[in-house]
């Protein structure tokens, strides 16, 4: 991984912990951001080896972010997941580049999306 970490973006604070620790758990650096906006403050994005992002935020949505973090050359996979399963945003998620998961995401499912899309071991 080359000491970048995978971001996720969670505006429910007790899915966003868990996310984290399901990731440190199987040996991923972490950082956890409430909104797409902490995000893009952050400059955490430049060493990002992927972005996980809830699709409904407040303020930016995920799709959003994706757009803007592809506006600023950033390459990260990103992985949109959402409660809100449509065949719209999933095209245009895909368009973009990125992954979408559809809420409930088992664990080991977000985990082979990370370890597919950075080609590195959860």
């Amino acid at each position: 991984m080359a000491g970048g970490r995978v971001l996720v973006v969670e505006d429910d604070e007790s899915t966003l912990r868990a996310l984290q620790r399901l990731l440190e758990a199987a040996g991923l650096l972490s950082a956890g951001f409430e909104s797409a906006e902490q995000l893009l403050a952050s400059d955490a994005y430049k060493d990002a080896v992927c972005v996980v992002s809830d699709l409904i935020l407040p303020g930016m949505s995920g799709l959003d972010l994706l757009a803007a973090l592809r506006s600023r050359d950033v390459k990260s996979p990103f992985i949109l997941i959402t409660a809100n399963d449509s065949l719209s945003v999933r095209a245009e998620a895909t368009a973009r580049g990125g992954i979408y998961l559809a809420k409930p995401v088992l664990g080991d499912e977000l985990l082979d999306a990370i370890e597919e899309a950075t080609a590195i071991p959860p």
